[in-house]
C-alpha cells in the first residue's frame, strides 16, 4: 500500500502487432529499447503478434533482463494471442494446462486470463 506522498505507479504501454521472429528482430528489437527507455514501468501488449519464434522469445527475455537490471517494471499484459502462447509453450516458459510456468510464480511470464 502507498504511503502518503507516494505517485501511484505509471504503466505505459507497448502494443506490438505482426510478426516477431529473427526477420524483424533489429526494429522490433530498437521498439522495445526505446519504450524501455522512457518508462519506468512498461506493460507489453502482444496480442496481435501472429507469428513467434525463438528470436522473437529472446527479444523478450533480454527486455525483461534489462528492465530487472535497471530495476524497470515490465509485464505482459492478457490475453496472450495464441502464436506467442504457443511458442511460450513449446520453449517450456509455460504450461499447456495452467498458463503458469513450472516452479515459483514469475510475474513476467505468468498472465491470468
Amino acid at each position: 500500500m502507498p504511503g502518503k506522498g507516494d505517485s501511484p505507479i505509471v504503466w505505459n504501454k507497448l502494443a506490438l502487432s505482426g510478426r516477431l521472429t529473427i526477420n524483424e528482430a533489429q526494429e522490433r528489437r530498437e521498439e522495445l529499447l526505446h519504450a524501455l527507455t522512457n518508462s519506468d514501468h512498461l506493460e507489453l501488449d502482444l496480442a496481435a503478434i501472429e507469428a513467434v519464434d525463438g528470436a522473437g522469445l529472446q527479444l523478450l527475455i533480454a527486455c525483461h533482463i534489462s528492465a530487472r537490471r535497471d530495476g524497470k517494471g515490465l509485464r505482459l499484459v492478457p490475453p496472450l494471442g495464441e502464436p506467442l502462447r504457443a511458442a511460450l509453450t513449446m520453449a517450456g516458459f509455460i504450461n499447456r494446462g495452467s498458463g503458469r510456468r513450472g516452479g515459483a510464480k514469475d510475474d513476467f511470464w505468468y498472465v491470468e486470463g
